[in-house]
């Protein structure tokens, strides 16, 4: 129980506001943080003393009956009540500030002693703190050595750059005079080749020349003799036939006497009567048969003289021929052994100029049969010479196939005749396939580092994952071949042909693609250098919309005839205009193109997302979609646009 501070009376602390008796505030204060101020608490002090001083005179003075007496006592009454009223409060207010007050020395106790932890781990976190800034200190000196190493690196890097970019120009221009200098050295090699080519022929040619010659003597001194047999067989039917012309010449004096007696007795029959006809018949018969008999006899003779004298006209042309031709051997052996000489002069002197030039190398040469002449044994000479190289080109053949592990020039030989069409996961470095016809061979995953194909025609060839760096594949024909993910870096793919070839995922760092044709090849995911990399403006316009996606492209009225755009990511692209035939443009992202008035003639677009593209007044003649096609209106193709 609480007791009024004024009157003491007895009330129950939070159920009674005010004093029953006296009338005195019992509203308990409200919690305060923090000290009470002493001013307060001595304001309230005095407040109550005074209220208790009031109570204690009005308790003791006796009641008064006049009216005057009431009035005062009623006002004071009031007073008092009102004084009441802010003791009760005042008193209430001291006791819960002084219950606040021991509270709030209980909690400063404990926060003081909070204090002192706070104070010991704040000297901890201190001298923590301190060790943090030197380390700190130490890092950011680091940092700013790291900065300074950082842009000499970055310094450092970009003179690299600029060393590289210098040094693939220098390289270039190199490679230019390299060409020269190879075309010159090939042009040396040939002329070499040539020499040496000759030089065999020649050899051949004499060799063969001499053993047709000492043929020509035998077959000379062979005719010789049937010529003198010729001529005594002549002489004798020459006898024979004076023989037989005496006995031409007696059977037709025989002949015309016969005539002259049948001239006679036709005279004489016809004198005669008709019935001796009979008897002279008989006799005319047989005249009339040996006659023929003689004539016939006579055109034998003839016809066996004619046969005589063409034979003896033949063996006289005929040795006349062998004449000519012994003579023609000598001229022909004369004039090969001053080639010959002339060929070794050449040679010589051409050696000297390979020795003054270490990079150029002597080349095997290959050997030619000479070219044979039109008499029967140069035939037979031919025939067998043929027989021989047929023999040559199949040996080849056969050991490649069964050998496969053969050395690189019967393997080349077999590349370069056409026998061997598949050379994957070969060593094929530094090989010279120049000008050779190449195409559908399969060469993928295969070494063909600082090859030769310069003009080669490699149609349709398989070349994936392949090897050639620093390759010559200058003017080389390389339509629709696969080249995915092969390697052509410091390659010269100058003025080559790459119609429709896979490039897809393959290595062009620094190669040389100027003047080669681009039309339709994949260029999807190839490794191009802008700073190293030559190539033609329009097809590097191609990498870049191929490998390089940004939106709203601005490629108006620009010429993308046979560009291979698949999977190209073109999403509110500006192709107002732009010329777009026989484009490839599978799978490729179009949605919200301004495609108006374009010519997409033969144009490419299946699989394609063409969601709001823009077609109006576009030329759309003979375009491809499928059901793979988005169309513009967000449903799936064919589309008709």
């Amino acid at each position: 129980m609480a007791h009024c501070p004024i009157c003491q009376t007895n009330y129950v602390e939070g159920e009674v506001k005010n004093c029953s008796t006296c009338g005195w505030d019992l509203t308990p204060y409200p919690l305060t943080l923090g000290r009470i101020p002493d001013g307060f608490l001595r304001k309230e002090r005095s407040q109550l003393y005074w209220a208790r001083q009031v109570w204690q005179e009005l308790t003791a003075t006796p009641a008064v009956g006049n009216g005057a007496a009431d009035a005062k006592l009623a006002e004071t009454t009031a007073q008092l009540e009102a004084l009441r009223l802010e003791m009760a409060t005042s008193q209430s207010a001291y006791e819960k500030m002084e219950a606040a007050y021991y509270e709030l020395q209980s909690t400063l106790e404990a926060k003081e002693g909070e204090l002192l932890a706070a104070a010991e781990e704040r000297s901890h976190l201190k001298a923590l703190l301190e060790e943090a800034a030197t380390a700190y200190k130490e890092l950011e000196t680091q940092l700013e050595e790291s900065n300074l190493q950082l842009g000499a690196c970055q310094q450092e890097s970009g003179e690299l750059q600029t060393q590289v970019q210098k040094a693939a120009k220098a390289y270039w221009e190199l490679q230019d005079k390299f060409d020269l200098v190879e075309k010159g050295r090939t042009f040396l090699q040939s002329q070499l080749e040539q020499a040496v080519l000759q030089e065999t022929q020649l050899q051949s040619q004499v060799k063969q020349s001499q053993k047709e010659l000492a043929k020509s003597e035998k077959e000379k001194e062979r005719l010789q003799e049937e010529l003198e047999k010729a001529a005594a067989k002549l002489s004798e039917l020459q006898q024979e036939r004076s023989q037989y012309q005496t006995q031409l010449q007696q059977a037709s004096s025989s002949y015309w006497q016969l005539q002259m007696q049948l001239a006679q007795s036709q005279t004489k029959l016809e004198a005669e009567p008709q019935n001796k006809l009979s008897v002279t018949s008989a006799p005319q018969e047989q005249i009339q048969a040996e006659s023929q008999q003689l004539q016939e006899r006579l055109l034998q003779i003839e016809s066996t003289l004619n046969q005589e004298r063409e034979q003896r006209l033949r063996l006289e042309d005929r040795l006349d021929g062998m004449n000519d031709e012994r003579h023609y051997l000598q001229e022909q052996l004369k004039q090969a052994k001053s080639q010959h000489q002339e060929l070794e002069d050449r040679l010589y002197h051409t050696q000297l100029q390979l020795a003054s030039n270490p990079a150029m190398s002597r080349t095997e040469a290959v050997f030619t049969p000479a070219p044979s002449r039109g008499s029967g044994f140069s035939q037979v000479v031919k025939t067998l010479l043929h027989l021989l190289a047929i023999g040559i080109f199949v040996s080849p053949l056969f050991l490649v196939v069964y050998h496969p592990t053969l050395s690189k020039p019967i393997f080349f030989f077999g590349l370069k005749q056409g026998l061997l069409k598949s050379a994957s996961n070969r060593d094929l470095s530094r090989i010279n396939l120049e000008s050779e016809t190449l195409d559908g061979n399969n060469f993928s995953q295969s070494n063909l580092t600082n090859g030769n194909l310069n003009s080669a025609s490699l149609i349709k060839a398989n070349l994936e994952g392949a090897k050639m760096n620093g390759i010559g594949l200058q003017s080389a024909n390389l339509k629709g071949a696969n080249l995915k993910n092969a390697s052509l870096d410091w390659a010269n793919l100058t003025g080559a042909n790459l119609e429709g070839a896979d490039l897809s995922g393959t290595n062009l760092e620094r190669a040389n693609l100027t003047g080669a044709v681009l039309t339709g090849a994949n260029l999807r995911d190839s490794k191009i250098d802008v700073n190293t990399t030559r190539i033609d403006p329009e097809d590097l316009l191609n990498w870049k919309l191929v490998n390089m996606p940004r939106r709203n492209r601005q490629l108006r009225g620009f010429n993308l005839n046979g560009y291979n755009l698949s999977f190209a990511s073109l999403i509110a692209a500006n192709l107002q205009k732009a010329s777009l035939k026989l484009a490839d443009l599978k799978y490729a992202d179009l949605s919200a193109a301004n495609l108006s008035g374009a010519d997409l003639t033969g144009a490419d677009l299946s699989g394609a997302k063409l969601k709001d593209a823009n077609f109006q007044g576009a030329i759309l003649f003979q375009v491809k979609t499928t059901t793979l096609t988005l169309c513009p209106n967000g449903k799936s193709g064919p589309c008709k646009l």
